[in-house]
């Protein structure tokens, strides 16, 4: 999570008094834990408030947020982020989930002993207020749903155009 502020102000002591948070921007990092390249990677993003949770039904859809790329062995990868403006997410009465997808081939889908993989995850953007100080804690929880990889993956990769359905 990156926060982007208003200029800073000077105290009388000198010291700098941080301007407020006008945007939270979001991505997911991700990390190839194993000992091969991931290549011909393809990822999307994206984010939404709720005013009672992520209903049962709701169904994950893309953003117009997509990364391309490659990531080495034991490199960790961070999606294209997506902005959000701070009193959004400072409402605290609302849900927010963040969720998304990565796309990608291995040494053995290029043998041919395996298919193009595909990881899903959703995790829901825990907020609350500090006591004393007021600040902001944000936290990531993983969701009950869309977190999972390959087979069990909510929308499968479709065999014929080797991208997802859906």
């Amino acid at each position: 999570m990156v926060t982007h502020r208003r200029h800073g102000t000077l105290a009388a002591s000198g010291q700098e008094i941080q301007g407020a948070i006008l945007i939270y921007e979001f991505a997911v990092i991700l990390k190839n834990g194993g000992q091969t390249p991931a290549v011909n990677v393809r990822t999307n993003i994206n984010l939404q408030n709720f005013q009672t949770g992520v209903p049962p039904d709701f169904n994950f859809p893309d953003s117009d947020t997509f990364g391309h790329g490659l990531i080495g062995p034991q490199i960790e990868w961070h999606t294209p982020r997506r902005g959000v403006s701070a009193s959004l997410i400072e409402d605290i009465s609302l849900t927010w989930a963040i969720w998304g997808w990565i796309e990608y081939v291995d040494i053995f889908t290029r043998s041919g002993s395996t298919s193009r993989h595909r990881t899903e995850f959703c995790f829901r953007i825990e907020r609350r207020r500090l006591p004393v100080t007021n600040e902001l804690w944000i936290g990531f929880i993983p969701h009950d749903r869309f977190n999972a990889a390959d087979l069990d993956c909510l929308r499968p990769i479709d065999p014929v155009t080797n991208q997802s359905s859906g």
